[in-house]
């Protein structure tokens, strides 16, 4: 085999300064055998500061949104109404021409809310008269004013003033024209002229034609 300086001992070194002596092992690390920590993971879900932060901005963002989300509804609205008005005034003036020149709602000596209604929602004969072949003028049931959400209405030369009346409509029998009430404060005003956007208490007027 071969000399004694190829030969290895299992074990330990002698100290060759000191022989015999075998040196002490080397002290373990101080961190050895312990086992690493491991940074803890963050719970989900968000802080309190992060919480409320979401919460300022979805308050900013409502804010800034619901004057336009107002306004494109009450725009909805009045287009919906102009729209409204164009069809009873032509459906007034067709009942005209095919009732001798004789305004819708007129029963006798007087004109009325319910028999206005009535001629322009069932067939009538050429007095007015319900069973007729003359119409139906209106499609389906009369519309509901899209500004205040009445169907009811009144018929007069002058448009009811204040009283809370919640009418929809107005039918001036010396004209043959429907106008509409803005209802949203419990009063009217005689209609004559396109009520801005922002004003209550108007009545909405629109041409025939």
């Amino acid at each position: 085999m071969g000399g004694a300086d190829s030969f290895r001992v299992n074990g330990p070194r002698e100290d060759r300064a000191n022989p015999g002596r075998i040196p002490p092992q080397a002290a373990p690390h101080a961190g050895a055998g312990r086992i690493p920590r491991v940074p803890r993971a963050r719970p989900p879900g968000m802080s309190l500061v992060e919480l409320l932060i979401v919460v300022v901005v979805l308050a900013i963002l409502a804010v800034a949104a619901v004057p336009r989300f107002s306004s494109g509804r009450e725009d909805a609205a009045r287009a919906a109404l102009a729209q409204d008005l164009v069809i009873l005034n032509k459906a007034v003036e067709l009942y005209r021409v095919q009732h001798d020149g004789v305004w819708p709602g007129t029963k006798g000596a007087s004109t009325n809310w319910p028999t206005f209604v009535q001629q322009l929602t069932e067939a009538t004969d050429r007095s007015g008269n319900p069973g007729g072949s003359l119409g139906p003028y209106l499609r389906s049931a009369f519309p509901v004013n899209p500004l205040n959400g009445s169907a009811d209405g009144t018929v007069g030369t002058v448009m009811l003033l204040g009283g809370g009346h919640a009418k929809g409509w107005n039918f001036n029998p010396d004209t043959g024209e429907v106008t509409a009430y803005n209802l949203d404060d419990g009063g009217v005003t005689p209609s004559g002229q396109m009520a801005p956007s922002s004003t209550k208490g108007q009545g909405q007027k629109l041409p025939k034609s």
